[in-house]
């Protein structure tokens, strides 16, 4: 996986585990979209936790444009289920125009595709393990998944 996004054979890593090492060595990652219920956190320094066990879409960081774009598709999906947005009513997305004219309708696209992410939560892991913990939105007045 990541022998193949280093070298050039593909753009992006899906299930990549979120690591320190990873990050310094010249890879990005979109907001972690899966966390192991075993390992909350691991205290890195002095003040950086990171998710052990974190899976996310992993980019090069070289390509900041893509890396974005990346990071906000997958943001995209946590919007449409904050907003009760499903496959089904995908055109109900809002405009996404941070990346011109050409990609404006994106979330709607990406929607429309494969759902919001409660919906590919419910496809993909519900029948491995059900959703809870860290792995559900955020219910604060600022919406946040991580």
């Amino acid at each position: 996986g990541f022998r193949a996004l280093d070298s050039g054979e593909v753009d992006v890593l899906a299930g990549g585990r979120v690591t320190l090492e990873a990050d310094v060595n010249g890879f990005t990652f979109s907001i972690p979209y899966y966390y192991s219920p075993e390992h909350p956190t691991v205290q890195y320094a002095l003040h950086l936790k990171l998710p052990v066990g974190a899976i996310a879409m992993v980019t090069r960081e070289d390509d900041s444009q893509w890396s974005d774009f990346v990071f906000w598709v997958v943001a995209g999906t946590f919007i449409a289920e904050e907003n009760s947005i499903t496959q089904a009513a995908s055109q109900d997305m809002v405009d996404a125009p941070g990346f011109g004219p050409s990609f404006v309708n994106t979330h709607r696209h990406a929607i429309g595709a494969v759902g919001n992410y409660g919906e590919i939560y419910k496809r993909s892991l519900e029948t491995i393990l059900q959703r809870g913990g860290r792995n559900l939105l955020n219910t604060n007045p600022l919406p946040h998944h991580f």
